[in-house]
């Protein structure tokens, strides 16, 4: 049975690089209608910013729009959250998964658990809850947005990953659905209607011919990669792609995926939720992220997404406090006063144990105060390492192809999963840079080399990615 939300009027406000988009919805029975919706530049940043000078400014942009309303969903981009696919064992009890869960979490994201929100969907391939995705916030973020929304007079009651409401349980077929967001295009793997894998790509706009061929290019490689990677699913079993966002960006990824994916015999189409039924007012093509409308009306229908970051507002022991009865409280009470008897019967004794243990720690002290300070190392710096040269490899192999003169030079270098290598720089003529393209193609390990862009004179600016299939030697 579906649980509706206590409140009648909720905002959805979804967070985009340098902006926000709002919707104010209020519920009627079983539909919701958008009571005001906007997009608005922010000068701040709500995650880094100082959140007294953040909040006010959320709260001058919601007093502007005339908005009163005091609770709110927050929609965030795929960019800003890890998430990572477990399988789980068979035979683990509900208590060992959750711990299994844990360590694996602590293995694949750069933060350990406790320093992350961390949500699970649960799944499986008859629904045994055999799979599951695991996505994570990083805790400082949580904190820093609720701090500014309270200095915004506003209550959070949830956030999520804005594409997260893509995913509409009941679904039979698999399919990919495309969500354009922002300066992002985010993509969601979905089985039986749950989420399976997320991806996140940067959208190129208009303008660009070159620029956005790459893009479909990488849109399509991506969702290859992924397939493959996927049990029990396959582009046979895959049903379509539906693409959602504006309608001019919809209409974009529509005309240059359609030639791929039909190669494929999977069809691309325009997407549609069915909770957009279910909502009145909303003019698409407004400006208005789609998420913060999406993620706020299937909480306050009661058809919460998955994936919410913010922890349960009760603790267990409120919980378990509301259950007692009155007779349970005096069983409690009496319990409590025998305890304390037995406490201060022994107190004495405890207060020798205790005095000989803290002469025991003050021997060593130093020592566990130097171990500590080594473990605040590696915690500060786990991410960066890995137990081999192959990072090493990858750099000194590109420094092999850049002139030793200081004709051509690197601006970034990016780095993922130790296979996959994106470098822009400039260079003081194109010849040099080609002699630099050139040198780079030759090199062994170095596969699907591409030109991302090129543009300048002097100096000239460029950018470009391959593939790293090299082995690790010494540095």
């Amino acid at each position: 049975m579906i649980r509706k939300s206590k409140y009648k009027t909720i905002l959805g406000i979804a967070v985009l690089p340098g902006e926000i988009s709002v919707t104010q919805l209020s519920r009627e029975g079983e539909r919701v209608e958008v009571q005001n919706a906007f997009s608005k530049p922010l000068s701040l940043d709500l995650f880094s910013s100082d959140p007294e000078l953040a909040g006010t400014e959320l709260r001058s942009c919601l007093d502007e729009a005339g908005i009163k309303a005091k609770h709110c969903i927050v929609a965030l981009p795929l960019q800003m959250v890890f998430h990572l696919g477990v399988s789980i064992p068979a035979g683990l009890s509900e208590e060992d998964v959750e711990s299994y869960i844990h360590l694996q979490a602590e293995r694949g994201f750069p933060y350990s658990p406790e320093d992350l929100a961390i949500a699970v969907s649960r799944r499986g391939p008859s629904g045994d809850g055999r799979e599951a995705l695991v996505s994570a916030l990083y805790s400082g973020q949580l904190e820093a947005l609720r701090k500014v929304c309270k200095i915004a007079h506003l209550t959070l009651v949830g956030i999520f990953p804005g594409i997260a409401a893509l995913a509409e349980p009941g679904g039979e077929q698999s399919e990919v659905r495309l969500f354009a967001r922002g300066e992002q295009l985010e993509m969601a793997f979905l089985k039986k209607g749950s989420i399976v894998a997320l991806r996140s790509l940067q959208f190129v706009h208009e303008g660009d011919q070159e620029s956005s061929e790459s893009m479909f290019d990488a849109v399509f490689r991506e969702f290859r990669i992924t397939l493959g990677g996927l049990e029990d699913f396959s582009s046979k079993t895959l049903g379509s792609v539906s693409v959602y966002g504006s309608p001019e960006k919809r209409q974009r990824l529509l005309s240059g995926l359609k030639g791929p994916f039909e190669k494929m015999d999977i069809a691309v189409l325009p997407g549609t939720l069915e909770i957009e039924s279910l909502i009145r007012g909303f003019e698409k093509g407004s400006g208005v992220s789609l998420d913060s409308l999406w993620v706020a009306a299937r909480w306050i229908l009661g058809k919460k997404p998955d994936f919410d970051y913010l922890p349960p507002r009760r603790s267990g022991f409120q919980r378990l406090a509301g259950k007692i009865s009155a007779r349970g409280a005096l069983w409690l009470a009496s319990a409590a006063a025998f305890l304390f008897l037995v406490a201060a019967s022994s107190f004495l004794i405890q207060y020798r144990y205790l005095a000989g243990l803290e002469k025991k720690w003050k021997k060593i002290e130093p020592g566990v105060a130097e171990i500590e300070n080594v473990q605040e190392k590696v915690r500060n710096y786990r991410m960066w390492y890995y137990d081999s040269s192959l990072s090493l490899s990858i750099m000194s192999a590109l420094t092999g192809a850049f002139p030793e003169k200081g004709s051509v030079w690197v601006r970034s270098l990016e780095i993922k999963g130790l296979e996959k290598v994106t470098c822009g720089g400039e260079a003081r003529s194109n010849a040099d840079w080609l002699n630099m393209l050139e040198r780079l193609r030759k090199l062994e390990g170095v596969e699907e080399l591409q030109v991302l862009q090129v543009r300048g004179d002097d100096p000239l600016r460029f950018s470009f990615s391959f593939r790293w299939k090299g082995e690790p030697h010494g540095i």
